[in-house]
């Protein structure tokens, strides 16, 4: 089972609960190649993206709306998108919808997550080597380990036997622990009712907390912005390109929505903006098949309309949905 990937991947996923506690990524990527190996096809409008997509396109809007379908791998970015293309093709949309702000385009083409995942080798060195044509930063140790650990199954997919392991020996525990806290909530909503202090208390540090939140993402926004350039935003337009080359020629239409990253990372620093969404303008209009909703036809996005510096609250994700909805219908 463990000397062919793909086969390794989806016949785990069959095994797994959804207690294993694999972490996000592992897990939606065993999910996409087991729609794969299952032959299950996706909605007329499959959406695909990181973690961010995954949100606006939630399990809510989905089941409403049947003729819409999500991939969402966690941190995904640009350059990977490539190693995706086979699986995306394979469930045979008729559009994919791509959630790409300005700050995607320019982000610093980051691979390193693909050593969860099965890998083409040859693909992956042909990366490299695109990447050092392009005079970017290269990681020659998460090359070399990626290579090394798609040759030596067992090491790269220990993940998988040890969350098929603690799944086992867990048994209900999860589902005990479900219980036990949700008698531990209601126990303590009854003690808020009976205390109204410590009620204030409990509120006033919740604040504190939020406050905290808000001073991290802050500091992690700050460390985000060295990574946007030109050269980064270069490099992942034709990678973009590359991928609409291969949905292309399977007759796949490519939506891109004009996303929108965290208003913090927005200040008058920020030149690069204007510049990179020219280019993105310029990519949609020189390509057949690409069709490309502006923000301006979108709802107006705010600080407070974020829970991190990435991911919208619920209702914002929902409005936004459903504007996209509405665009798609107007194409």
């Amino acid at each position: 089972m463990l000397f062919y990937a793909p086969f390794s991947w989806a016949t785990h996923n069959n095994l797994l609960e959804p207690i294993d506690g694999m972490k996000g990524r592992q897990k939606s990527t065993i999910n996409l190649i087991s729609r794969v190996e299952q032959g299950q096809l996706a909605s007329k409008n499959l959406g695909f993206g990181n973690s961010q997509l995954g949100f606006i396109f939630g399990p809510k809007a989905l089941k409403e709306h049947p003729e819409f379908d999500v991939v969402s791998i966690p941190g995904l970015r640009i350059a990977e998108y490539n190693f995706f293309a086979d699986e995306i093709i394979d469930l045979k949309p008729e559009r994919v919808i791509l959630y790409l702000s300005d700050k995607t385009i320019a982000a610093k083409p980051d691979v390193s997550p693909l050593r969860v995942h099965p890998v083409n080798i040859i693909e992956l060195l042909k990366l490299r080597t695109r990447m050092l044509n392009s005079e970017l930063e290269v990681d020659n140790q998460m090359f070399v380990s990626t290579i090394i650990e798609e040759l030596i199954y067992p090491h790269k997919y220990a993940f998988l036997l040890k969350a098929y392991a603690e799944s086992y020996l867990l048994g209900t525990r999860a589902l005990k622990y479900r219980r036990n806290n949700s008698k531990s909530k209601n126990k303590k909503n009854r003690k808020k009712a009976q205390n109204p202090d410590k009620s204030a208390i409990a509120e006033k540090q919740a604040e504190q907390q939020k406050k905290k939140k808000q001073q991290e993402i802050r500091r992690l926004l700050r460390r985000k912005k060295r990574e946007f350039t030109e050269e980064h935003a270069l490099f992942n337009l034709k990678e973009l390109s590359s991928f609409h080359e291969k949905l292309s020629s399977e007759s796949i239409d490519l939506i891109i929505v004009e996303g929108h990253y965290h208003p913090s990372v927005y200040n008058k620093h920020s030149e690069i903006t204007k510049s990179v969404r020219t280019k993105l303008l310029t990519f949609a209009k020189e390509r057949e098949n690409v069709w490309f909703i502006p923000r301006s036809k979108l709802p107006k996005l705010v600080k407070e309309h974020y829970f991190d510096e990435t991911h919208l609250n619920s209702g914002p994700s929902r409005k936004l949905f459903n504007s996209i909805q509405s665009n798609l219908e107007t194409l």
